[in-house]
């Protein structure tokens, strides 16, 4: 999953890996919030970290489908098409690119921490949609507007894609 800050990607794969659960499978989500907190807490924010906040977030999830997972979720920002095109390459079949397409305000009106407000008035550097680039795909699977498709809505769609994926 790709999309801004504040875009609902966490919630999203909340929601969709219980509905993929129920059909059986084992998944995991890979929240790129707590990975900043756990494994990535050396990053920061610029383009060289990024990237390779992206290739710890492939690793994990190589590791968690060598590990008998069915499906694993990352819910992380991953702002360049570069880094997304890598993990597709790395994960064969298994990638499926889902973009949280959310418009910067909605976002911004979204941020209960108050970061897109102080990336705006220049406090916060390095900020996705801001002061950071962030490169939407150019051909995603998946699409899930947040701001007009309700989240249950949009996880039972993305539940009902990945679980026909899994056969």
């Amino acid at each position: 999953m790709t999309g801004l800050p504040c875009s609902g990607k966490s919630t999203l794969a909340v929601a969709i890996a219980r509905s993929v659960e129920a059909s059986g499978a084992r998944v995991v989500v890979l929240d790129g919030d707590v990975l900043r907190c756990t494994v990535s807490s050396d990053l920061g924010y610029g383009e060289a970290d990024r990237i390779t906040q992206a290739t710890r977030v492939v690793a994990l999830a190589q590791a968690a489908l060598a590990d008998g997972h069915h499906c694993v979720i990352a819910a992380t920002i991953s702002p360049y098409l570069s880094a997304r095109a890598a993990a597709r390459v790395a994960l064969g079949p298994a990638f499926v690119e889902l973009h949280v397409d959310t418009p910067a305000e909605v976002c911004a009106r979204r941020d209960v921490k108050g970061q897109w407000a102080r990336a705006r008035a220049g406090e916060l550097a390095d900020f996705t949609g801001v002061s950071a680039p962030y490169e939407p795909p150019e051909t995603a699977e998946l699409t899930v507007h947040t701001e007009c498709e309700g989240v249950a809505e949009a996880a039972e769609r993305v539940a009902s894609f990945i679980v026909a994926r899994l056969g």
